[in-house]
């Protein structure tokens, strides 16, 4: 499939992270068929160990001491945190999560330089997060870079492990950041490199809570299943 881009847009290209040899569950099948439903100009392209073309997977074992420890344990949600990173950097694109359901189609976000979804505020401003389940950015991405030099170095001085909790380490070191507000009164956050979307876009219920489906209202495009099965 050829796809045609603007200049300094996201590409239409979803990518997500799976086994090479590990069998897909109905929900995990059920949520790509809603990529290919929302999105049917998009390619839909699959990251394994025998990926070379938009991610070299063994080629990042050799030279990511992270990639390879996180690998060596079978940590796999730590080994997909780097892989959406490296590959929407180098390439540019969308990153989702083999739980997330798409509604609506994502069109709309590709003139970003970045975005991802707020997860969850704080009211003390401390442990403000957004949720990288759902991620686009632009090839070389500013903010991305940083978490790349982030894998290379500091994530081995610092408490830090969590794509949540590295984004928040990223937005406080690179711009001036605000505790978000409540659920309810959320509005696009537009720092420089990246826009943060209210959680009713992507993330409309949170990962403690139970799915209701009152939570899906007009703006919402994609359900983050928080590993749940879909209902």
């Amino acid at each position: 499939m050829e796809i045609t881009q603007k200049k300094n847009t996201i590409p239409k290209r979803i990518f997500y992270v799976w086994g090479v040899n590990d069998p897909k569950k109905r929900d995990v099948l059920a949520c790509i068929q809603t990529w290919r439903t929302a999105c049917p100009d998009y390619e839909i392209i699959e990251i394994n160990e025998d990926s070379k073309k938009y991610f070299d997977f063994q080629k990042e074992l050799q030279t990511n001491k992270w990639f390879k420890a996180v690998y060596d344990q079978h940590m796999w949600a730590y080994v997909a945190d780097y892989v959406r990173i490296k590959v929407l950097y180098a390439n540019g694109g969308i990153y989702l999560d083999t739980d997330v359901s798409t509604i609506k189609p994502l069109d709309k976000f590709l003139s970003d330089p970045a975005f991802v979804g707020i997860q969850d505020n704080a009211t003390d401003g401390k442990g403000d997060y957004v949720e990288p389940a759902i991620l686009g950015a632009q090839q070389g991405n500013k903010l991305l870079k940083f978490i790349l030099d982030f894998y290379s170095q500091d994530i081995w001085n610092l408490p830090i492990y969590t794509m949540p909790q590295i984004f928040e380490h990223a937005f406080h070191a690179l711009y001036k950041t605000a505790p978000y507000p409540k659920k309810s009164k959320q509005k696009i956050i537009k720092y420089p490199d990246i826009h943060l979307y209210p959680e009713g876009v992507f993330i409309p219920f949170r990962f403690y809570e139970k799915f209701d489906p009152k939570c899906i209202k007009t703006g919402t495009h994609t359900i983050h299943w928080w590993g749940g099965e879909l209902v």
